[in-house]
């Protein structure tokens, strides 16, 4: 009689994780088509919704959900040296490398001063890859009630706004993380891939 009980809620318990997931992914590119919405409405074209830019806002939208924190840097600096810094999820740039989106030689460029070689962003990688955040404390609602808050308030800072209404960008990945005392960490990514 155990084992079937036991069974039974691990079958609940697969499933209300499968409904959970469905939400979010739902709810990810919800918020990814208000954002649509906001380019469109000052005539830029709409972004494709990308997967392995919504892992990147995934993961850093769990990240900030972890520590309940609103920021752009994960964690402290890492080491010095560039393979550190690429192994890191320090940085949004770092974080959307690792999904494969794009390589990191789209993004930095290795130059020489004699023997010493350097590794530095390239002129266009701020044209390559971008993300912006945002916070909705615990007592503001569910995702659905947020969102109609979050998106126009990007839209009213300039610096987001900046972000958003960028012309270079071809997709876009969105996603968020609730906190354990109840707040939503959102997390959009912004990409345009090197044409090959």
């Amino acid at each position: 009689m155990a084992t079937r009980f036991y069974s039974l809620v691990v079958a609940l318990l697969a499933i209300l994780a499968t409904a959970s997931q469905a939400y979010s992914n739902d709810l990810f590119r919800r918020v990814a088509e208000m954002v649509n919405d906001e380019r469109q409405q000052v005539g830029l074209p709409r972004l494709n919704y990308n997967q392995k830019l919504e892992q990147a806002a995934l993961s850093h939208s769990q990240w900030m959900a972890q520590v309940q924190k609103m920021e752009h840097l994960q964690g402290n600096k890492p080491p010095e040296g560039f393979e550190a810094f690429l192994n890191s999820d320090h940085h949004h740039a770092t974080r959307i490398l690792k999904t494969g989106y794009l390589k990191w030689q789209d993004l930095f460029e290795v130059t020489r001063d004699g023997n010493t070689g350097h590794i530095n962003p390239k002129p266009d990688a701020n044209d390559r890859v971008s993300e912006i955040i945002a916070y909705a404390g615990p007592g503001t609602g569910d995702v659905p009630n947020q969102l109609p808050i979050v998106v126009p308030g990007w839209m009213k800072s300039p610096g987001h706004r900046a972000v958003i209404v960028k012309a270079c960008w071809k997709d876009i990945g969105a996603a968020f993380a609730v906190s354990r005392n109840g707040s939503t960490y959102y997390a959009v990514t912004f990409g345009q891939p090197v044409e090959k």
